[in-house]
């Protein structure tokens, strides 16, 4: 075993130091999966104020927030053996029909639905977890592109789960 010289100590506590950001400074991480690539703030507070990122989920203006029966939901994904279950949208009808990749049966279910976005799809398993976390008859869901939806209880929401859309090109459907 070879003992660190004062030398190799020296940099590797100055390497240390140049990676941890001071209380004072910021620091940015890029993350990137294939072409995509985010560039996110990290915070360099002790505990991160989760509530705001969280409401910076729910407040996504490119996206859709649903309310709709938590208990029937669920019934209609739980023991989904498809990788994604997709919600479309509906406003004419006010409601959501939910749908497997590559099947042609529609459930439809009441829902009330604002925003911009028309389809949003999850794993069913994860949707299931959250769906079955909830408490409360009705399930407030929202949901945007590339974000992670916030899935609370429509009347007691202090109880809240995020879930990550699962990304479905047209070609699959």
């Amino acid at each position: 075993m070879v003992a660190p010289t004062a030398d190799s100590s020296t940099r590797r506590q100055r390497r240390n130091q140049s990676e941890t950001p001071n209380r004072d400074q910021s620091a940015d991480l890029t993350c990137s999966a294939g072409p995509d690539c985010r560039e996110l703030a990290i915070g360099v507070d002790r505990f991160p104020d989760y509530r705001r990122l969280v409401d910076g989920f729910s407040e996504a203006a490119d996206g859709v927030r649903l309310i709709i029966d938590r208990v029937r939901l669920l019934q209609l994904i739980s023991g989904d053996q498809t990788p994604t279950v997709i919600l479309d949208l509906d406003r004419e009808t006010d409601s959501v029909l939910i749908r497997r990749v590559h099947d042609p049966e529609i459930r439809r279910l009441p829902a009330v639905c604002s925003g911009d976005l028309r389809r949003v799809a999850f794993n069913p398993g994860l949707l299931a977890s959250a769906l079955q976390s909830s408490v409360g008859p009705d399930v407030l869901i929202d949901a945007a592109v590339d974000h992670a939806a916030v899935i609370r209880s429509a009347d007691q929401g202090s109880v809240t789960t995020l879930v990550m859309p699962v990304r479905v090109s047209d070609d699959r459907l």
